[in-house]
């Protein structure tokens, strides 16, 4: 048996010599022919380093399919990972860690500072990350979601504990600071901004799916007109807000857009004993499904739509204490187990890769690791552990960066820090048979 593991990265060129015609009958591969493809796919790899720091979907793309080539040649794939504390603060810092990539594809992570009760926000320049404390009025900074618009506007949506306010903070593209801006103020007993999502629709203007923690009920709230980059835009008069469902809704949720303008959103249902819910915008007003019925299934949920505009969600099933997976290709759901091990799945979150498969991060609660699976061209699951060093991985955000590679932001529970974990190369083990 002949072994050969690569780090592989963005190929600068694939030279072909046109196109081939079998003999016939075909011959069967030699071992000597599969080897001297699987030289030649290993020559095409070492071609790396200067154009790691390409974002764009081709790269993207001809990575995945070189990894694909790989697989066909009897490869078992994995990605190796460069972790970093990037907020070693002797404060407790890195909880509500949400991740998103900006328009210059370089990782931004909002996050909160539990020791101060402030809101803080951090993005990579260059080598170097750059911090700032976003809101630091009042216990600001919880259930802190961070998005940007496609035309480079940064929004974090966070509540604001002392007073169980929904606030958002802007960023408008080519601006150094945030503007913090309430969007709700409680009335009576009314708690808002818990468990918020927050996502830009392709028209630019940002929507907050959230929870009424008094009233345990989903809410949307939304601005009612165009982004214009003019101070005092974002003030509470121009968001409206608007009920999904009646009492006991909103547990965990998480929205997305279509690339139709049309949103939808995962949560779980109390009302219907923690299962998973989809609610699914339409041109008459909004459908409603059940991905799993399973009672305690709808926790910690992460919704996304394909490049197909087909919906999936990452969740955790208590009553299993496995993470799951639905999806629906057609007019159906269907739900499979992703990792069965005892109790994983918390704080998960999806991404779908450049040729659309699903890949989540999240945790394990059972060792208190940080745990990465991607779903494999054959239709497995590929599981792997990031990180492993004391216990980490709570509020696990995932996001894909440069090349299509996964980036994932997460609490180190043991340290109290902010962590980043990103897969710096791919590797693989071809085996073939003498």
């Amino acid at each position: 048996m002949i072994l050969c593991s690569v780090a592989t990265g963005f190929p600068v060129a694939v030279f072909g010599q046109g196109a081939l015609t079998p003999d016939s009958p075909t011959p069967a591969p030699t071992m000597k022919s599969l080897q001297e493809i699987w030289d030649k796919l290993c020559e095409l790899d070492e071609r790396v380093g200067a154009l790691e720091s390409d974002a764009s979907d081709e790269a993207s793309s001809m990575e995945d399919a070189l990894a694909g080539l790989g697989e066909v040649l009897g490869a078992t794939t994995r990605y190796n990972w460069s972790v970093t504390t990037i907020d070693s603060s002797t404060d407790d810092v890195g909880k509500y860690a949400s991740l998103a990539i900006s328009g210059d594809h370089d990782p931004a992570i909002a996050y909160y500072n539990a020791t101060d009760r402030d809101l803080l926000f951090i993005e990579q320049d260059g080598s170097t990350w750059d911090k700032e404390t976003i809101d630091s009025y009042g216990y600001a900074g919880v259930h802190c979601s961070l998005a940007f618009s496609d035309d480079g506007h940064a929004g974090i949506a966070y509540q604001d504990e002392s007073d169980g306010a929904l606030n958002f903070a802007c960023r408008y593209e080519g601006s150094s600071s945030f503007l913090a801006y309430r969007v709700k103020s409680p009335d009576a007993s009314q708690v808002w901004g818990t468990y918020n999502s927050l996502a830009f629709a392709p028209n630019g203007r940002p929507y907050i799916a959230h929870r009424d923690q008094d009233a345990l009920k989903l809410y949307v709230s939304y601005l009612d007109q165009a982004v214009t980059e003019t101070p005092g835009e974002f003030t509470s008069a121009n968001w409206n807000t608007f009920s999904l469902m009646a009492d006991l809704s909103g547990y965990h949720p998480s929205l997305d857009f279509k690339s139709d303008g049309r949103w939808g959103i995962s949560h779980g249902l109390p009302g219907g004993g923690y299962n998973v819910q989809f609610i699914e915008q339409s041109a008459s007003g909004w459908s409603f499904t059940t991905p799993d019925s399973t009672a305690q299934s709808g926790q910690y949920t992460s919704a996304k739509f394909n490049s197909s505009n087909k919906p999936g969600i990452a969740y955790y099933d208590q009553a299993s204490g496995s993470l799951k997976y639905a999806s629906k290709p057609g007019s159906g759901w269907s739900s499979e187990t992703v990792d069965a091990s005892a109790n994983v799945g918390k704080w998960c979150s999806l991404a779908f890769t450049t040729d659309d498969r699903p890949a989540i991060a999240y945790y394990d609660s059972t060792n208190g690791d940080l745990k990465y699976a991607e779903r494999n061209s054959d239709g497995g699951w590929k599981v792997s552990t990031v990180d492993s060093d004391g216990d980490v991985g709570q509020y696990a955000s995932l996001a894909l960066g440069r090349l299509g590679r996964p980036w994932i932001a997460y609490y180190d529970v043991t340290n109290g820090n902010l962590k980043f974990a990103k897969a710096s190369s791919r590797s693989f083990v071809a085996k073939f048979p003498q």
